[in-house]
């Protein structure tokens, strides 16, 4: 198998292999000879979309995701595998997996390198990639057509471009093609804590008008939440609930007066201690074959 498949922790082809049983119950052990809509992590919605869900379960390699285009796979889950990760070499057929992916998470994988600027153009819906050791920046102009971005707990640094969210829409005026740039009506979580991220938060990202989740605690920037975020939020009638950023404290380096949630930063610290503003108490803190 390319994922170590007679090594998962549960339903591998492997007869010793436990199956059948907890989050896996009534289902077969993966390339039995069974349907497909009977493995364990495989669900199927009416025999035309199927869904991949196999958290946490000592699955290691790369799988090539020009084997899965063609799959009709609506969201693939390989969370908590460390050293399994998806190969976009031909990156045309990446695309294609990518944009008709409902859900992709690969959070807790031990993932490094660069952040892939394709990979985030081309989602359309929710993307987790928590939890690894992706370095470099913040693209301008992706995530438009995403519903969710999980990029917390990596190595990113830079600043949050001003476009972040934004797509690029070209209209006909006057005879000629003008670039214009729309901000996304489907981002509603943006999860950025505990990166190295510098610089002020842009108050362009207030128009992104469905947000309803904004993490940005436990990275090194400063300045002001804007108002233009402010507006996003219950208090003012938005759909904004959590906003979390470092602005506890009188050495607060972002000020807030609309934060759900403040922060607490110690430099030695990768988990900062929050405090909720609305309290004046301190909280303790796939080809198939492939696998």
């Amino acid at each position: 198998f390319a994922t170590d498949g007679p090594n998962w922790l549960y339903c591998s082809k492997n007869e010793s292999s436990l199956c059948g049983s907890g989050r896996f119950l009534g289902k077969e052990p993966f390339l039995s000879n069974t349907p497909v809509c009977d493995w364990a992590g495989i669900t199927c919605e009416d025999h035309n979309y199927m869904s991949i869900m196999l958290d946490y379960n000592g699955l290691r390699g790369e799988i090539p995701a020009d084997e899965l285009v063609g799959l009709c796979i609506a969201s693939l889950s390989l969370r908590g595998n460390p050293g399994t990760s998806l190969n976009f070499g031909n990156s045309e057929l990446g695309f294609l997996l990518i944009e008709s992916l409902e859900l992709l998470d690969l959070s807790e994988n031990e993932l490094t390198g660069q952040l892939d600027f394709p990979l985030l153009s081309s989602g359309q819906g929710a993307i987790y990639l928590s939890n690894n050791r992706l370095n470099g920046t913040l693209p301008s102009g992706c995530c438009s057509r995403m519903t969710v971005l999980d990029l917390s707990h990596n190595l990113l640094s830079g600043t949050i471009p001003a476009v972040f969210g934004f797509e690029q829409d070209f209209t006909f005026i006057d005879g000629q093609f003008q670039q214009q740039l729309q901000p996304s009506d489907t981002l509603t979580e943006i999860h950025l804590a505990h990166n190295f991220l510098t610089g002020i938060v842009p108050d362009t990202l207030g128009e992104l008008q469905n947000l309803e989740i904004l993490k940005l605690e436990g990275n090194r920037l400063i300045g002001s939440i804007p108002d233009e975020i402010c507006d996003l939020t219950f208090e003012y009638g938005g759909d904004l609930e959590y906003l979390w950023a470092d602005c506890a404290g009188a050495d607060a380096e972002v000020s807030c007066e609309c934060c759900s949630k403040c922060f607490y930063t110690f430099e030695d610290s990768p988990s900062p201690a929050p405090v909720d503003s609305q309290s004046s108490s301190m909280l303790p803190t796939i080809g198939l074959e492939g696998f």
